[in-house]
């Protein structure tokens, strides 16, 4: 089976804009491709920013940017919070955690963080927020709670961070072909399903690796924030 890496990070809003695109190609290449999540590390020490008026300024127009080209609805109430700290590393901690307890729920859990921010105002950096969502995929509290501080979820976190660095990538959302003696990127940055399909259905027909895009044609515009 071909194997897909995802590359992409709760609070990046075009992950969040391309949720519903890789929920498609998820559900229609189900038996064809084996489709991987690793977290990115968008926003993590020493890299570190408080929520000010510049960048309310900046990721307000990036949300609208991506609500512009996906449709994808958000809520800014949340860019009112004063000195609140966009640290995304607890957020990957906890999408990571949710591999290690619950592997099949991964993606869906990922999504729902992303909804969790960017539509309903929770908290992305709070355990409550964390313990809340797993319950809807059938971890316990105490057990989310328990893994998420773990040694060894930390440093799996940080390796995902140094995976994607490693891999060359420059931005997310980013899709990556992985077989044995050949990696290439997919996209790097968001692209709609219309594209993606054409792509995964002829290179899983073919394995001809001239379909697949090269990404410095891509918008500069559709990564990060």
């Amino acid at each position: 089976m071909l194997k897909v890496i995802y590359i992409g990070d709760p609070l990046c809003s075009w992950c969040y804009g391309f949720s519903d695109v890789l929920s498609k190609l998820r559900e229609k290449y189900v038996d064809l491709i084996d489709f991987e999540l690793v977290v990115g590390g968008l926003r993590v020490k020493p890299n570190l920013e408080k929520m000010d008026a510049n960048l309310q300024k900046l990721l307000s127009h990036h949300w609208d940017r991506v609500q512009q080209v996906t449709g994808k609805e958000f809520n800014k109430e949340f860019l009112k919070r004063e000195n609140f700290i966009y640290d995304t590393e607890p957020a990957c901690q906890s999408v990571v955690t949710v591999r290690k307890i619950s592997k099949e729920n991964v993606f869906n859990y990922m999504e729902a963080l992303h909804e969790s921010f960017y539509k309903d105002n929770f908290d992305p950096t709070d355990m409550e927020t964390f313990k809340m969502l797993g319950k809807r995929f059938g971890i316990p509290e105490s057990e989310f709670e328990k893994t998420f501080y773990k040694k060894e979820t930390i440093m799996e976190t940080k390796e995902d961070f140094e995976k994607a660095k490693s891999w060359g990538v420059r931005g997310f959302p980013a899709l990556i072909v992985n077989e044995e003696k050949f990696c290439e990127f997919i996209t790097e940055g968001y692209r709609p399903f219309e594209e993606l399909d054409t792509v995964l259905e002829i290179y899983t027909e073919t394995r001809n690796y001239e379909y697949i895009t090269d990404p410095a044609i891509l918008d500069q515009d559709t990564r990060m924030c």
